[in-house]
């Protein structure tokens, strides 16, 4: 299998999974705690909300090209090395205080 076909199967299978515990939050609370209960109602919400974040999460950073491109736009300006001609900063020798 090739590099992305694997990275697909994984997006694939995370969100399968993630679907699967959320639908089952929905069905299994009420059985669990009752249909009154304030556990059946406060639940699903959050397991719901979770996916919903997960989901974006899961196609942001396993994404290859949406990965490289967010990178890029945060680390734009992050100079780590000097650029030519430049002095690099002087290192400080650490005091104890005492």
């Amino acid at each position: 299998m090739r590099v992305r076909e694997r990275s697909m199967t994984i997006q694939f299978l995370t969100i399968t999974i993630l679907s699967v515990v959320t639908y089952s939050s929905l069905k299994l609370t009420p059985l669990i705690y009752g249909k009154k209960s304030v556990e059946s109602n406060i639940i699903f919400p959050i397991v719901y909300a979770l996916q919903g974040c997960a989901n974006g999460c899961v196609f942001m950073f396993m994404n290859e090209e949406i990965n490289d491109d967010i990178m890029k736009k945060i680390f734009k300006n992050n100079n780590v090395h000097p650029a030519e001609g430049e002095n690099p900063m002087p290192l400080e020798v650490p005091q104890l205080m005492i």
